[in-house]
C-alpha cells in the first residue's frame, strides 16, 4: 500500500481495495506497469488522525502512480503551492509544490487527504457512478474511523458528488440545489456522513478542479481557494 510517512500508517485492512480493483475494466493497467507500479495497490495519501482539514479529490493520474502519493501531477502542485505558502493552523511549510526540500512525496502533516476512487483510470476518465459506489463505503470508513476532523474541501464535481452517494432522495435533492446556484464556490454546506458505527457533521468547500482541461475554472481557481482559506481561518480562530 502506498502511504505516507510512518507515522502516519493508518490501520485499514487494504485487501479490500484490491479485491475491487482486480475487477476494474477501466483500470490503467499500462500506467501502473510503466511505473513499476502494482496495479491493485490503491494511492492514498491519508494523514494524521488530529488533521484539521481534508482535501477530498477525484483519483490519481500518472504522476500519482509514479510518486505513489496523492496531488503530485499539475493540478496538484497547483493546490500544494497554495496550501504550503498559507501560514494558517490548516497548513505546514512544506516545499513540495515544486519538489523542494525532503517532503516531495508527502503531504503536509496537518491535511488529510483522500480520493473518491484511489486508482487511476484509463485515460483519466472520470470512474462511473458504479464504481465510486463500489469504494464509497470503504472511503467513508476511512474518513469516519481514521480522522477525526469536520471541514473537507472538495475538488471538482465528482468530489462533491461523492458526498451525495447513499443519501435519502430529500438530501441528494438539497445537495443539488446548492450545486445548481452560482454561489457553490464560495458557500460552505454541512452534510451528514455515516455508518454502523458513527456519524458526523462534515462542512464542505466545493472548489472546481484545478486541471488544465478546465481552463475557465482554473484561471479562477487560486482566488476561490484563499475565499476557502481565509474563511477556514476565521472558523478556526473562532473555536478557540
Amino acid at each position: 500500500m502506498d502511504t505516507e510517512a510512518g507515522s502516519r500508517v493508518q490501520t485499514i485492512d487494504y485487501s479490500c481495495f484490491s479485491e475491487l480493483a482486480a475487477g476494474l475494466a477501466q483500470l490503467d493497467r499500462p500506467a501502473y506497469a510503466a511505473a513499476g507500479k502494482d496495479s491493485l495497490v490503491p494511492v492514498m495519501g491519508l494523514g494524521l488522525p488530529t488533521a484539521t482539514l481534508c482535501i477530498m479529490g477525484r483519483d490519481p493520474g500518472r504522476a500519482e502512480i509514479a510518486a505513489g502519493a496523492p496531488f503530485m501531477g499539475p493540478s496538484g502542485r497547483v493546490l500544494r503551492r497554495m496550501l504550503t505558502a498559507q501560514a494558517t493552523a490548516h497548513l505546514t511549510d512544506d516545499k513540495s509544490a515544486d519538489g523542494e526540500g525532503t517532503g516531495c512525496n508527502r503531504p503536509p502533516a496537518s491535511l488529510f487527504w483522500l480520493n473518491t476512487v484511489p486508482y487511476k483510470p484509463i485515460a483519466n476518465r472520470a470512474w462511473p457512478l458504479a464504481v465510486q459506489r463500489l469504494f464509497q463505503p470503504l472511503i467513508r470508513d476511512i474518513m469516519l474511523m481514521q480522522w477525526h476532523g469536520d471541514r473537507v474541501i472538495t475538488l471538482g464535481n465528482q468530489a462533491f458528488r461523492w458526498f451525495g452517494i447513499g443519501q435519502p432522495a430529500d438530501e441528494r435533492a438539497r445537495m443539488d440545489t446548492y450545486w445548481s446556484g452560482d454561489r457553490r464556490y464560495l458557500d460552505p454546506l454541512r452534510v451528514l456522513v455515516a455508518n454502523a458505527k458513527r456519524r458526523r457533521w462534515l462542512t464542505l468547500y466545493p472548489l472546481p478542479h484545478p486541471s488544465p482541461a478546465n481552463a475557465v475554472w482554473r484561471e479562477r481557481f487560486p482566488a476561490l481557494l484563499q475565499h476557502h482559506l481565509d474563511a477556514l481561518t476565521s472558523d478556526q480562530e473562532a473555536r478557540r
